[in-house]
């Protein structure tokens, strides 16, 4: 029974300590991306002593917290581009559609001065043979 023990107490120790030295090491790597999404809370008045394993669960909270306010500033930066990609083909394609029409509308143009000019000349071929 005591051999039960202390193997529980050596691996809740080397529970801990790895738990710490995760949450340590996490904590001077944090990502330096952040929202600006806060929140404000007015001070309480007094003292809170927070023992080290209530500092480390706030940490990790903490920690937590940023890490889902970067998610979601990831998935709302992927979401612009995503709106910013579909806007420039709808803009492509409006731009073809645009070149297309001005194409027709030069084609048409071009046929009309064509009519025009062969109407013209019979005209003047007609004064010719009037004369």
């Amino acid at each position: 029974m005591n051999n039960k023990k202390s193997n529980f107490t050596r691996r809740l120790l080397a529970m801990t300590a790895l738990t710490l030295g995760i949450l340590g090491g996490a904590s001077s790597a944090q990502a330096q991306f952040r929202t600006g999404v806060s929140l404000s809370v007015a001070p309480q008045s007094g003292y809170t002593y927070f023992n080290p394993v209530q500092q480390q669960m706030l940490l990790a909270m903490k920690q937590r917290q940023n890490a889902l306010s970067n998610y979601g500033t990831a998935i709302n930066l992927q979401a612009a581009r995503l709106s910013a990609q579909r806007q420039q083909i709808e803009s492509f394609q409006r731009a073809q559609y645009s070149r297309y029409q001005a194409m027709l509308h030069y084609q048409r143009a071009q046929q009309m001065l064509i009519q025009q000019n062969t109407v013209i000349n019979r005209a003047n071929q007609n004064v010719k043979y009037r004369r």
